[in-house]
C-alpha cells in the first residue's frame, strides 16, 4: 500500500524516488533550522539516506529545478527555496518534503517489474499536492479502474479475509 514517484530511472546508476504517502509526525520547520513557521509536513521518503532532505513542488521558476511531471518539480536551490518560504509568497500545499529516499540498483526495479510487485500509474500533480496523503493509494487504485479498484477493499492482512 506504498505510493512511490519514480523521479530518475537511469540505466547507469539506477532508479531514485519518493514514498508519497507515509507522513511523519513532524512539520518542516520543526526539523530544519532556517524555516519560519511553515505547517508542511515532512514524509518518509524512504529507507535510504534518512538524514537528508528532498523535496517537490509547483515552482516553475525555481532555480536548479527539474522537471519531472506536468506542474511537477523536483529539488532546486535550497537557499532560494528558504527565502521564498519564510517570504509568506507560497502554501505548504505547494510542496511535499521528504526525509530520505527511495532507490534501486541499475536494473532492479526492472526486475521488481517482471515480477508484477509493482503497478503503474500516471503522476498528476492533483494526486501529489491536492490529495491527502493517506488516501493516495485507494485513490489512485479507483482511478485504475476494474480489478485494481477492487483491492482498496482487501483487509491489509489477508489472514483477516
Amino acid at each position: 500500500r506504498t505510493v512511490t514517484l519514480i523521479c530518475d530511472n537511469d540505466i547507469e546508476n539506477g532508479t531514485f524516488g519518493f514514498v508519497l504517502n507515509r507522513p511523519m509526525d513532524m512539520k518542516l520547520h520543526e526539523a530544519v533550522h532556517g524555516f519560519k513557521k511553515f505547517n508542511a509536513p515532512l514524509y518518509y521518503g524512504g529507507p535510504v539516506e534518512l538524514d537528508t532532505l528532498h523535496f517537490i513542488h509547483q515552482l516553475h521558476d525555481l532555480e536548479g529545478a527539474i522537471e519531472i511531471g506536468e506542474n511537477i518539480y523536483w529539488g532546486g536551490n535550497f537557499e532560494t527555496l528558504k527565502a521564498i518560504v519564510n517570504s509568506g509568497k507560497v502554501s505548504p500545499a505547494d510542496f511535499r518534503f521528504f526525509l530520505g529516499y527511495s532507490g534501486w540498483e541499475p536494473g532492479q526495479l526492472d526486475e521488481e517489474m517482471k515480477d508484477h510487485s509493482w503497478i503503474l500509474h500516471q503522476v498528476s500533480a492533483l494526486h501529489l499536492f491536492n490529495t491527502k496523503a493517506t488516501e493516495l493509494w485507494k485513490t489512485v487504485l479507483k482511478e485504475k479502474g476494474g480489478e485494481y479498484s477492487q483491492m482498496i477493499n482487501y483487509p491489509e492482512d489477508p489472514s483477516f479475509n
